[in-house]
């Protein structure tokens, strides 16, 4: 519990200093990057089980075991070999709820200083996640209830509507199509996903010289309002700055955008 109460109230003091602080007022979004569970091995500790009990109205007789337990060959093969207990669905819809407070909370601290500042989360686009707790997508959104390990009510741990805007990361190796593993199926999903409640970016990784960056930062301003990359480092030494900016003129170009950059060179160095 103390633990818990340390990282939010952490968290509520970095957005103090960082909104109310002069020098930073030119501050327009507070992004949250990892608002998550680690994986589905954390968090078993006492605390979580407790508030895990009070939030189903009964006792877990068997901890974790009534959750899931490994499967005897987990460690050497992968480590999502594992079999469902009686709770592990009601574990997936509470830990989504955890998230969602987090955010709710950490949105009204955020709103309550400066309403002017964007709230924004960043997460996988391979959603829904129940490994990591995080349910991007609206909650009007039931489709996702479609999924084995849902419950009835998991859709109403959906947190779009407390943001402002969602990074979509789409890191993904292929670009454009309907496959499943492509970034434009991706922001697709996405735009269905979230049914309007908040605006949306798509990004892309470049982590590899051979990554077609042109394409995908095209792709992504015109099918997505906005676009981050990932990240600087990889930009640099793989050598996409150019291929970025010839993206962006493309895009810029097809949606009527006047760039003060379309007529120069970037150095990659």
């Amino acid at each position: 519990k103390r633990c818990l109460s340390i990282t939010v109230n952490g968290i509520k003091r970095r957005i103090n200093e960082i909104v109310t602080n002069p020098k930073y007022e030119c501050v327009d979004a507070y992004v949250l990057d990892y608002c998550r569970y680690m994986n589905f091995n954390s968090d078993f500790s006492d605390y979580s089980r407790e508030q895990f009990e009070a939030y189903i109205g009964e006792s877990v007789p068997n901890w974790p075991e009534d959750i899931y337990t490994y499967n005897s060959d987990a460690f050497s093969s992968y480590w999502y070999d594992f079999t469902p207990g009686k709770y592990y669905n009601l574990w997936i819809e509470w830990r989504s709820q955890v998230i969602h407070d987090v955010i709710a909370e950490i949105r009204t601290t955020l709103k309550e200083i400066r309403p002017d500042v964007d709230l924004e989360v960043w997460a996988a686009s391979w959603g829904p996640l129940p490994a990591t707790g995080q349910n991007w997508a609206s909650p009007k959104y039931k489709a996702v209830n479609l999924n084995w390990w849902a419950t009835d009510d998991y859709y109403k741990t959906g947190y779009a509507d407390l943001l402002d805007t969602f990074q979509l990361g789409a890191y993904l190796n292929k670009i454009n199509g309907m496959d499943p593993e492509t970034i434009e199926y991706a922001l697709y999903k996405c735009n269905n996903m979230l049914m309007g409640d908040c605006n949306y970016w798509g990004t892309f990784s470049v982590a590899s010289r051979e990554f077609d960056s042109e394409a995908a930062a095209y792709l992504c301003l015109t099918k997505s309002p906005g676009c981050m990359v990932f990240d600087l480092v990889h930009i640099s030494t793989c050598g996409h700055w150019n291929k970025l900016k010839a993206g962006i003129d493309r895009a810029w170009e097809k949606l009527g955008v006047n760039s003060p950059l379309k007529s120069k060179t970037l150095n990659e160095e």
